[in-house]
């Protein structure tokens, strides 16, 4: 049992490392869109609405971590309560595919 929840925990950790890593990927990337200056309306059309999409997905990925963080805050015993969160986490998963691939696709 004690070995089932540090396999857990590891797995929340490692989670919340890599959507940390992808959230901080995808602010240097709005950063860099928005740093984009063009004399050609349409440019900078493509790179607001590319900023755009950036926005949502990062959203998206700010509430996968609020929910993992969540979910690691919570007692072994707290059964219910983790599956209620573990349900969450797999809308916002998802959600975030959607996204990712309506915005970016």
């Amino acid at each position: 049992m004690e070995d089932d929840m540090d396999a857990e925990q590891l797995g929340v950790a490692t989670a919340l490392e890599r959507t940390v890593e992808l959230e901080r990927r995808l602010r240097q990337a709005i950063h860099d869109t928005h740093a984009v200056t063009s004399d050609f309306d349409t440019a900078a059309e493509t790179a607001d609405a590319e900023r755009d999409a950036l926005l949502a997905v990062n959203d998206q990925l700010e509430l996968l971590e609020h929910k993992l963080r969540s979910y690691s805050g919570l007692a072994a015993h707290e059964y219910d309560e983790k599956t209620v969160v573990l349900s969450q986490l797999d809308e916002l998963r998802r959600d975030l595919i959607t996204i990712s691939y309506d915005s970016l696709g």
